[in-house]
């Protein structure tokens, strides 16, 4: 996992590099911000992997939960790379992203994450979509749009941070414990 982690990191924050240094991202002329919305996005994502790879190989308690969210801003972009290269008929890159995709889970699926760390993957997903959508709005001019889009994604990061600065538990396991006196506290006496 940590391996994975760390060869995809590098490999979106290098793919977008070269394609920036080439040239070969036209939209960023047609719509900047949608574009740069989009490129935050996948550096995020990309820097996201490498730390939690790092952080995995390194053994550091927040290593799993960055990771994990990682994974989930992979799961998300990856899915929206294929829709794009679907559109686009670019065969090759559907196939290409469909095998990186497939692995992620069988990864995710071994590591076997226990059921409250499954909320790092779907917060990773969710970061994902709302650093990119900002952009989208900003590029329509919806300012309430963008700035909801700016405070989930500033929430969202934050809840990432503060459940996942305490290692393997953190807040999450916080939460869960808080979950589980609330379900005692309201069960009928005997």
């Amino acid at each position: 996992m940590a391996v994975y982690a760390l060869a995809m990191g590098a490999a979106i924050c290098a793919m977008w590099a070269l394609f920036l240094a080439t040239g070969q991202v036209p939209e960023l002329a047609a719509e900047p911000l949608r574009t740069f919305g989009h490129l935050a996005a996948e550096f995020l994502t990309g820097a996201v992997l490498i730390s939690g790879g790092a952080g995995l190989l390194l053994r550091r308690a927040w290593g799993m939960a960055v990771a994990l969210t990682g994974f989930g801003m992979l799961l998300y972009a990856l899915g929206q790379a294929i829709g794009y290269w679907l559109v686009t008929g670019e065969v090759a890159f559907v196939a290409l992203f469909t095998a990186l995709l497939a692995l992620a889970p069988i990864l995710l699926w071994r590591r076997r994450p226990e059921r409250r760390e499954w909320l790092f993957v779907l917060l990773g997903a969710v970061l994902y979509a709302t650093v990119q959508t900002i952009g989208y709005f900003a590029q329509q001019r919806e300012l309430v749009a963008t700035i909801m889009s700016a405070s989930l994604a500033a929430g969202t990061a934050a809840t990432l941070i503060a459940w996942g600065s305490g290692g393997r538990e953190g807040a999450v396991g916080d939460l869960h414990g808080t979950v589980d006196r609330a379900r005692s506290s309201t069960a009928r006496p005997s």
